[in-house]
């Protein structure tokens, strides 16, 4: 089922309220059918031809039950939120690998952040 115009914004609202914890030039995706995460990833610079151009995906996933509160709060207390979030994406990232030593076609598999249980519920 398609996300709700609504929930995707939201969704989007969230990576804009973190996007400072990734690189400059990361990039915010989202799939149509996927209601309780976005997707993160940006370019892998310097990198040998032969080697991927783009680091792993970063999944941040959400509960329904944290999405549906943030949905319903305060400019004040999304910015509180941000905050939240944030810590939590920098301590789960503390062993992320971007990927670069993944051959150029390689699969990559995707690192989660998954905050079911400890953002907003």
């Amino acid at each position: 089922m398609p996300a709700t115009f609504e929930r995707a914004r939201d969704l989007s609202a969230l990576f804009d309220g973190v996007v400072d914890v990734f690189p400059p030039d990361a990039r915010y995706s989202r799939y149509d059918d996927s209601e309780r995460n976005f997707i993160v990833k940006w370019p892998l610079k310097g990198q040998p031809a032969d080697k991927s151009p783009t680091s792993k995906e970063v999944s941040i996933r959400f509960s329904e039950e944290a999405l549906h509160t943030y949905s319903g709060m305060s400019q004040e207390d999304k910015a509180a939120a941000h905050q939240i979030l944030r810590a939590l994406i920098q301590q789960r990232m503390a062993g992320y690998d971007e990927g670069r030593d993944v051959s150029r076609y390689g699969a990559k598999e995707p690192f989660i952040v998954d905050t079911t249980g400890e953002f907003l519920d």
